[in-house]
């Protein structure tokens, strides 16, 4: 069972399902942007999918989330004119773009260098402060998620194998995640 808000969604139906994807909003590991789409309209496509909206409201919808990544004026590029750092900046943009409850963040960072990596944080920081919703992050980056997270899981095949707030896990030299961030992995992780 998969709960949103008490509800079970894996019975749903498609479109209520539908109702529930709304809701939602995801940047993808790789960006995920349809290269022959430009940036504005990889950022209208959600809104399109999923709003009934003129072509005058979208645009500003989409215009006000390019600006809140720093993106204004790159609207008619396509992906493939963008550096990797730029191509996140639009994906969070349209993860954003219909004011989601719950955002995913699969490896935000992936394959970026360290400053721009920075920067995407710093973003997602940022655009969590502006509109505090559930955010959900995975990342490999435990350092950096222990900064931005509220709470922490640690999965291991599948299993949560620890889990804390990030004082918690920084104030108990012994906590499973400290241990796997000092170099354990597999079932050393909980021997204490």
């Amino acid at each position: 069972e998969v709960l949103i808000d008490g509800e079970d969604i894996v019975p749903l139906r498609e479109s209520e399902l539908n109702r529930i994807r709304r809701r939602f909003g995801v940047l993808f590991q790789d960006s995920a942007l349809f290269d022959f789409l430009t940036v504005g309209e990889n950022v209208a496509f959600p809104i399109r999918e999923h709003l009934k909206l003129s072509d005058k409201e979208i645009q500003d919808i989409v215009l006000e989330k390019l600006a809140s990544v720093g993106l204004l004026g790159e609207e008619d590029k396509t992906p493939e004119q963008l550096s990797g750092g730029m191509r996140k900046r639009v994906a969070l943009a349209r993860a954003l773009a219909l004011d989601p409850d719950i955002v995913f963040f699969d490896e935000p960072t992936s394959g970026l260098d360290p400053v721009t990596s920075t920067v995407i944080f710093n973003l997602i920081v940022k655009t969590h402060y502006e509109r505090p919703v559930t955010y959900v992050l995975v990342s490999h980056d435990v350092k950096r998620a222990l900064e931005f997270s509220q709470e922490v899981m640690m999965l291991y095949k599948g299993r949560i194998m620890a889990q804390g707030t990030p004082s918690q896990v920084k104030r108990d030299p012994d906590h499973p995640i400290l241990r796997f961030m000092n170099g354990a992995f597999g079932a050393a992780i909980l021997n204490r």
